[in-house]
């Protein structure tokens, strides 16, 4: 109770107890404290107290009382230890009621991130990152509360940790890198970089080089002004102005190598790293040894453009080849793949749920230019609950721990208020092939009811398709009637024809 004198605890209604240090006023149910309160109906045990407020404020999705205590912390205010709660905050609904918080009480358009209070372990480099983040307009976002609740609280915000930030922000650096195509440079640079690419495929083979990149300028940290590796996309990047100099496209492409060859072989990449040091020291060697056998022709030049050599000697040792692919062969996608043995395994109506999801997620990336990831954390969802959807398993597929289906219909209800869909029609679609089995132990148990644990959502499924209407409200009959295991299960999956119905009249409803 946000309203009266603070710290007043109450029983049922009645005035029990009051302490000054809390921040609102309580009323506990009669119920709930019995066991702990002595005949005059006072708290004897202040260990329970504190428990039975803690969980009081955990399961609260009141936006006022939320709002109350995260303005208390925001304004770096001193808060009982009862009333720091944070961490024990496990509903899903009370954690969007926090991002909605959060969308109050912070200004739109600020980024923000938060220091888990590890900077002694960090030293310089995390001092470093945060001057770099405050640089870019990056606020961090502090409170007085102890590490463990700081960092829970700022995770119920989405405010990002410091290392994410970091990031975060250099992706948004290397999007404002301005590249170059290779025809738009003179032929003196083309004729250094063959030579340089050239000596290095001689050298350490056709797979010691990614894919190679030109840019003008760069706003992206770490890029030098010579050039930069980028693992993510495995590309080795030139400034257009190193390429000028022979010497300098050489030293470059050996620096940018050794922190590509330290990344395959899972070392440590950065610059001033052992593994990069090491790698550094073997590329020096084998070119090294290059050099003994130059005078046996057998350094071969693959032209960028067939004029650049033009009326020019070639080095000492060199021929000419024919112009070839410089482009790597391209990577298969083992997610791709992977996916699509997960959907081949997978009952009917999972599979176009599936391809129903992604078509409606990539019209929703497209139109917010935000990942997956970020917008399942605007919905206070890790990407673990998009997988078990995105790329679904085969009935009774379970994880030893996680994620292995999504069965809570308010989790359910925010994906499908995300991508645009029905909730009953993706509750069902998910959730109806496995519901015959679900706790359920013997064969013969399928043909039964389905679970309570199952039946709960499920209501709320049919309620959302009544409302719906047409032929959503038409399913609902024969849907009571499989959850009540009127239906005939069989394998085949004939008896999921109304959930398939929903999912055809879904996708033409989304046209």
């Amino acid at each position: 109770m946000l309203d009266g004198d603070p710290g007043r605890i109450f029983i049922g209604g009645i005035l029990v107890s009051a302490d000054r240090r809390l921040s609102p006023s309580y009323d506990l149910p009669l119920g709930l404290a019995k066991g702990d309160q002595n005949r005059d109906r006072t708290i004897v045990d202040g260990r329970a107290l504190d428990h039975y407020l803690s969980q009081a404020l955990a399961a609260c999705s009141d936006p006022d009382v939320i709002d109350h205590f995260v303005t208390l912390a925001l304004d770096r205010k001193t808060t009982a230890p009862q009333e720091q709660y944070f961490g024990k905050v496990s509903d899903y609904n009370v954690k969007l009621a926090f991002l909605g918080a959060a969308r109050r009480a912070f200004p739109a358009g600020v980024r923000l991130y938060y220091s888990d209070g590890n900077e002694n372990s960090e030293g310089a480099d995390g001092m470093e990152d945060g001057a770099w983040l405050m640089d870019r307009g990056v606020v961090m976002v502090e409170t007085e509360l102890p590490p463990y609740q700081h960092r829970s609280l700022m995770e119920l915000l989405g405010v990002e940790r410091r290392r994410t930030a970091v990031r975060t922000e250099t992706r948004r650096r290397e999007n404002k890198t301005t590249w170059v195509s290779l025809a738009s440079l003179t032929t003196a640079q083309l004729r250094n970089l063959d030579y340089a690419v050239a000596l290095f495929r001689a050298a350490l083979g056709s797979e010691s080089i990614g894919k190679i990149r030109v840019y003008s300028e760069s706003e992206d940290i770490g890029c030098g002004t010579a050039g930069k590796y980028y693992p993510t996309t495995d590309v080795i990047a030139f400034h257009r102005d190193t390429l000028t100099d022979r010497e300098d496209t050489i030293a470059t492409l050996v620096h940018e190598a050794a922190h590509r060859k330290a990344f395959f072989e899972q070392s440590t990449y950065s610059d001033r790293s052992s593994g990069f040091e090491t790698a550094l020291e073997d590329i020096g060697a084998k070119l090294l040894s290059l050099c003994m056998t130059l005078a046996d022709g057998s350094l071969v030049l693959e032209l960028t453009e067939p004029t650049a050599w033009e009326g020019t000697d070639l080095p000492p040792g060199a021929r000419l080849t024919p112009t070839q692919d410089r482009t790597p062969p391209a990577k298969p996608d083992r997610k791709a793949i992977a996916r699509a043995k997960l959907l081949q395994a997978a009952p009917a109506p999972r599979r176009l749920l599936a391809e129903l999801l992604h078509a409606r997620m990539e019209e929703r990336r497209a139109s917010t230019g935000l990942s997956v990831p970020r917008l399942l954390r605007g919905i206070a969802l890790k990407p673990v609950y998009w997988s078990v959807l995105h790329s679904p398993h085969h009935v009774g597929w379970r994880k030893s721990q996680g994620v292995s289906c999504v069965n809570d219909y308010d989790k359910v209800t925010a994906i499908a208020g995300l991508v645009g869909m029905n909730p009953g029609v993706l509750w069902l679609a998910h959730m109806a092939p496995e519901a015959p089995t679900y706790n359920r132990r013997k064969p013969e148990d399928k043909h039964r009811p389905w679970s309570q644990v199952v039946q709960k959502p499920l209501a709320r499924a049919l309620a959302d398709l009544d409302r719906a209407g047409g032929i959503y409200a038409e399913q609902v009959p024969l849907l009571r009637a499989m959850a009540d295991g009127q239906t005939p299960y069989d394998a085949e999956g004939a008896w999921l024809q109304p959930v398939l119905a929903l999912l055809h009249a879904e996708a033409e409803h989304l046209r």
